[in-house]
């Protein structure tokens, strides 16, 4: 429980970080795309940070991780 509870944490401030990059980057998220991050896991929102770096736009961040 507390370790669940500890990765879930985690999770949620990947995806917080996460968003706000998306934002700054693209401007407002549709809503789509925050469900997308809402339901990721904690790889797809790493693989998805890491994609940020390079991508030309929100849809490339996005894909299938």
């Amino acid at each position: 429980g507390k370790e669940q509870g500890k990765e879930e944490g985690v999770r949620l401030g990947t995806m917080h970080s996460l968003t706000r990059q998306l934002e700054s980057r693209f401007g407002p998220l549709p809503d789509e795309a925050t469900a997308k991050l809402n339901a990721a896991n904690l790889t797809t929102l790493e693989a998805w940070s890491l994609r940020l770096l390079d991508a030309a736009s929100l849809e490339a961040v996005l894909e299938s991780a």
